[in-house]
């Protein structure tokens, strides 16, 4: 929860903001010393894919704002499933109802944030990043959208994988819930 104004002022009401660019040919021989109009790329280098921009409008920052606070959902996310499963064990309860509830809670946040945070950033980026470098349909070699060299969703396959692992340790704590539930009935 602290993150995320540091998150939202960071994207949305800061001067610069930083975009990652994907190919060479985007980038100007030279950049102003100082912007004259704006958007504009206050910096940058041909050695790295990230450069700071200026003068972007709402539309780029809020696709940004809104992958960043799903990384930190995604972050969260452990953390939350962490503190349940330690505060039930603490109480004697280990394998309480609430434990893998909260696991299969964590794994479909971990899926969607994380998959959202891949997508809304890619989004992001190139939203900005057209604004900095204007499309030109008329040349093969200005930054289009339709471009795959340009604009490549790909869904990561991790978000799933976390998923999978939370689904299989709630299903784990069902089993030793049914495990604790018969013992209980023979003493």
């Amino acid at each position: 929860m602290i993150a995320i104004p540091f998150a939202l002022y960071n994207t949305l009401i800061a001067p610069e903001l930083s975009v990652t660019v994907h190919e060479s040919q985007m980038w100007p021989i030279h950049f102003p010393a100082t912007p004259t109009t704006l958007p504009a790329v206050l910096d940058g280098s041909f050695g790295d894919p990230s450069i700071t921009v200026i003068g972007t409008t709402l539309g780029p920052r809020a696709v940004l704002a809104a992958a960043q606070i799903a990384q930190i959902a995604v972050l969260a996310a452990p953390a939350v499933m962490l503190s349940v499963a330690m505060k039930h064990a603490l109480d004697g309860s280990p394998f309480a109802p609430a434990v893998p509830r909260w696991f299969i809670i964590g794994g479909v946040v971990m899926l969607v944030a994380g998959g959202a945070e891949s997508i809304l950033t890619e989004i992001g980026n190139v939203l900005a990043a057209s604004e900095v470098y204007p499309i030109d349909t008329t040349s093969s070699t200005s930054f289009a959208l339709g471009e795959s060299a340009h604009f490549q969703l790909t869904f990561p396959w991790w978000p799933l994988l976390a998923a999978l692992v939370c689904a299989a340790l709630a299903a784990v704590f069902r089993h030793g819930a049914r495990l604790q539930e018969d013992t209980e009935g023979l003493v």
